[in-house]
């Protein structure tokens, strides 16, 4: 059985648990490579340092403008997505400079 986590969410990003609300993304995955970059995000090919899964790594400025309602959206609608064609949602985490959405690494 799961022991349930004594941590707080964050009110304002429900959908993000709160043991994925971490000091530093870093302390939790490693940085492998950019695998691009954008106006207002990066996305890297991470590592988890507990399972050595891979992952597709968003990462969005927290101080950007736009980024808390865009980070909003993109899990909402990558929650409720499902098909061949699009890059399978993982999880969400956030930290206290960005948030993150990890993606299937394709």
């Amino acid at each position: 059985k799961k022991k349930k986590s004594q941590k707080k969410g964050n009110p304002d990003y429900p959908f993000v648990p709160a043991d994925n609300i971490v000091k530093s993304l870093w302390s939790v995955f490693t940085k492998d490579k950019v695998l691009g970059k954008g106006a207002s995000c990066e996305v890297a090919q991470v590592r988890s340092k507990t399972t050595n899964e891979r992952y597709a790594m968003k990462i969005m400025a927290q101080d950007d403008k736009w980024n808390p309602i865009l980070f909003k959206q993109e899990v909402e609608i990558l929650q409720a997505l499902e098909h061949n064609n699009i890059m399978r949602y993982e999880n969400c985490y956030m930290d206290r400079v960005n948030f993150y959405v990890a993606l299937e690494l394709c």
